[in-house]
Formats: structure tokens, C-alpha cells, sequence
């Protein structure tokens, strides 16, 4: 058994250049602790047109990001 943790910069790069706009759907598979899902959310929030409310942040856990571990 062996862990791989990804480093917070490395995630924020890899977020960045996946993301493309705000409607991207991310699953990871084996999100761990969930730096990658993190650095996504980063991404799509920062492409995000218009207000950022509640129901954006919704829409972006519930229907966007997935992570299993």
C-alpha cells in the first residue's frame, strides 16, 4: 500500500489547465483527500460569469465535482 499525495501547486496547475470554462464536470477516482477536487472548484469558480451565489455553489458540489475514494 503506498499514498500519493498531490502538492496544493501542482493541483492549482493541473485545475488550471483542465478547466476550461464553468460548465466542466470533474470526477476524480481517487480523490483522497481531495486536493485535485479543490483546485478544481478554484478553477471553476474563477471562470464563473456573474454572481457567485449559493446556487452556483450548489450546482458546482452536487452536479460538477465528484470525487470516490
Amino acid at each position: 500500500m503506498a499514498a500519493y499525495y498531490t502538492l496544493p501547486n501542482a493541483a492549482k496547475l493541473l485545475g488550471s489547465l483542465a478547466i476550461t470554462n464553468s460548465y466542466d464536470s470533474v470526477i476524480d477516482p481517487a480523490c483522497g483527500s481531495g486536493t485535485l477536487l479543490v483546485a478544481a472548484y478554484q478553477a471553476k469558480r474563477r471562470l464563473h460569469l456573474g454572481d457567485f451565489d449559493n446556487l452556483a455553489h450548489t450546482k458546482f458540489l452536487e452536479d460538477d465535482i465528484t470525487g470516490v475514494d
